[in-house]
């Protein structure tokens, strides 16, 4: 589970919703902050291999041109998609 800011919101989670029961194991928040990292050239080249090489999936579920922006945001802030928008420069 990934959790961001960008909508200004809380974060909230359902009673339970990090316990490991019912096949669920693992159930963790861990948090980190990565402004002040100045050498992550590394590791993202890193992950940018493995999702070029298929062994890695970004869960992108939304996908298009800048000048669709305002789609992507309206997608985004109504929390219809489940995974990531990609937005591209052509």
């Amino acid at each position: 589970m990934a959790v961001g800011h960008a909508a200004g919101r809380d974060e909230t989670f359902p009673f339970g919703a990090l316990f490991g029961d019912r096949g669920r194991s693992d159930r963790s928040i861990t948090s980190f902050f990565l402004l002040p990292c100045t050498a992550l050239g590394p590791d993202l080249t890193w992950l940018a291999g493995r999702v070029a090489d298929g062994e890695l999936d970004p869960n992108i579920a939304w996908r298009g041109e800048w000048n669709r922006i305002g789609e992507a945001a309206e997608v985004l802030l109504s929390r219809r998609l489940h995974g990531k928008a990609v937005l591209e420069l052509s």
